[in-house]
């Protein structure tokens, strides 16, 4: 989302999550906690090429990024 140097293309990337879903497209899912379950956010990263699986499944995923859109944009 912020790597405007392309630093993270074509690394391989191992994720461990759980299922949220936006339509027919799927992420795995974390939430990043800076200092108390208050300001939880999540982070999600779409998954493209597999079946999506049940919503609030825990998944681990490994696969390659790949940019898409415009930096900063989600």
């Amino acid at each position: 989302m912020y790597d405007s140097g392309r630093t993270m293309k074509g690394r391989t990337i191992r994720m461990t999550g759980f299922v949220t879903k936006d339509g027919d497209t799927w992420y795995v899912t974390r939430l990043l906690i800076s200092c108390c379950a208050a300001d939880a956010r999540p982070d999600k990263i779409e998954i493209r090429g597999i079946d999506a699986r049940p919503t609030d499944a825990w998944v681990t995923v490994t696969g390659t990024w790949h940019p898409k859109g415009k930096l900063g944009s989600m």
